[in-house]
Parts: structure tokens; C-alpha cells; sequence
């Protein structure tokens, strides 16, 4: 979603018997006064176990794109798994949050729900200690 010039928005549960859990996510564009926009995208064609999937970036080669440098990327690893995420520019950061389960990242341990914000680095490993889905978030510093 893209609010460019402003929209009205809201989000609700069609479920009377099972609880909704999201997260709303708001990133400030490069640019200004844009067109409002509103998309759905699969990303389950790029989901593989164990690896990160970047699905938006500022380029147009994953499924969505902004006006921004920011990536998001998202991966279901198995416990005992690592993975090492490399920065896609200069000068930006990374905020991983945990979705699920449990890892150790920078000498910290998170569990479900859990964040932690890394930055003035080329790449961190991150370790899966149980089975665990996690959301990277790499922005401008």
C-alpha cells in the first residue's frame, strides 16, 4: 500500500471465533505527493526453508517495490540453522523481529514477538535455537 497523497484506511477481523494477528508497518517514501496504491502479492513462490526471501525492495525485481531503501525479507529456518544477512547498501540497518520461536542474533537471544535493531555493519549471522520464522527489515540510517 502505497498512501501518497492520503487515504482512509482500515483493517478489521472477518472472524467472529479466531484471532487476527498483523503487523501494520509504516515506511516514510523518498518521494513525495505520489498516486495512492493498493496491491496484494503471493510470496509463497519465493519462500524456501532455511533462507531468506527478500519480497520488497526498492528495485522492481521482488514482488513489490517502494519508494524508499528498504528491503523486507522473511524466512522459516529450522532449529540449529544459521543464516547470515548481508546489508544491501551503505549506511543503512537492519530490525529483525522475531514472528516465532527463538534465535540468537549479535549475542542476543529474542524469542516470539522479540526485535532487535543492528546497525554500522556489512552482515550479522543469525542463528535459529528452535524452529523459527522471522521478518528482516533493512532501512536508511
Amino acid at each position: 500500500m502505497s498512501t501518497g497523497t492520503g487515504i482512509y484506511h482500515s483493517e478489521y477481523n472477518a472472524s467472529k471465533t479466531e484471532d487476527l494477528k498483523f503487523l501494520q508497518i509504516w515506511v516514510i517514501p523518498n518521494v513525495e505527493e505520489t498516486k495512492p496504491e493498493y496491491h496484494n502479492y503471493n510470496i509463497r513462490p519465493l519462500l524456501k526453508r532455511n533462507e531468506l526471501a527478500t519480497f520488497i525492495s526498492p528495485s522492481g525485481n521482488t514482488p513489490a517495490h517502494l519508494l524508499q531503501d528498504t528491503w523486507f525479507s522473511i524466512g522459516t529456518f529450522d532449529a540449529g540453522h544459521s543464516v547470515i544477512y548481508r546489508m544491501h547498501k551503505p549506511r543503512t540497518g537492519v530490525y529483525i523481529f522475531v514472528i516465532e520461536g527463538e534465535i540468537n542474533v549479535a549475542g542476543e537471544n529474542l524469542s516470539r514477538r522479540d526485535g532487535i535493531g543492528i546497525w554500522d555493519i556489512e552482515s550479522v549471522t543469525i542463528e535459529a535455537t528452535s524452529e523459527t520464522q522471522i521478518l528482516a527489515i533493512e532501512v536508511a540510517m
